[in-house]
């Protein structure tokens, strides 16, 4: 048993620290190992399944895992793509359409705004999944500050474009319309009503005394009224 003595702790202090060296060797060998199989063509570049409008599937022998294109999901991929490049929809009203159609997502109930966004900006639908793309990291304001949360990492932060590692698969859209759909997204977010135009003092740094979350700050004009607040 470990007691209060000064070997003791020196000892555990010791334990502590190789501990946190193998932890930190084996994370990196496992990250070394996938990208070598990526660059092989022995694992896909997805987690657990592959994006909306696509499927995963067991060819050969022995059989292996490869990515094929789901018709019916593509569909509604290519009217989302359509949609922003003939209409000049945002990812906000591509996913309140999608939703009074009734097309439902995998797993989600509704579709929301971020989903939408994230596949029109997603390079796998031009034929390039990307892998290493994402780098998790502490938020800097969360929402709820002091709370406990289950990974410390939770926000993510994009890693530079020359770390990101390319495996092909098959395209549902050229990469023309996906760049065309990317600078129509950049003028949405500058336009928006929603965007941040004013800088408030306190905004994001005020915190609720009984539910912890951020207190937010909107800026409105009346058409009715001269004034604004």
């Amino acid at each position: 048993p470990i007691s209060d003595r000064p070997e003791d702790q020196l000892l555990v202090q010791m334990q502590g620290v190789i501990a946190e060296y193998e932890r930190a060797k084996i994370a990196e060998r496992t990250r070394r190992g996938k990208m070598h199989k990526l660059r092989n063509g022995q694992l896909l570049p997805f987690a657990a399944s592959a994006p909306y409008g696509y499927a995963i599937t067991r060819v050969g022998d022995p059989p292996r895992r490869v990515v094929v294109v789901d018709e019916v999901e593509a569909e509604h991929v290519r009217a989302m793509f359509r949609w922003v490049l003939e209409e000049d929809l945002s990812a906000r009203a591509v996913a309140k359409r999608l939703n009074a159609l009734g097309v439902a997502p995998r797993r989600a109930a509704l579709w929301t705004q971020a989903t939408v966004w994230r596949m029109l900006t997603n390079p796998a639908y031009c034929g390039q999944a990307t892998y290493n793309r994402w780098a998790p990291v502490e938020p800097k304001r969360p929402r709820k500050p002091g709370a406990y949360r289950r990974a410390v990492k939770s926000s993510a932060r994009k890693r530079p474009r020359e770390q990101w590692l390319y495996v092909p698969i098959p395209a549902i859209i050229d990469a023309h319309a996906q760049a065309e759909v990317g600078t129509r997204l950049s003028k949405h977010k500058l336009t928006s009503l929603r965007n941040t135009h004013h800088q408030y003092l306190l905004r994001t740094l005020v915190v609720c005394g009984e539910c912890g979350w951020r207190m937010e700050s909107l800026h409105q004009q009346s058409k009715s009224t001269p004034y604004e607040y």
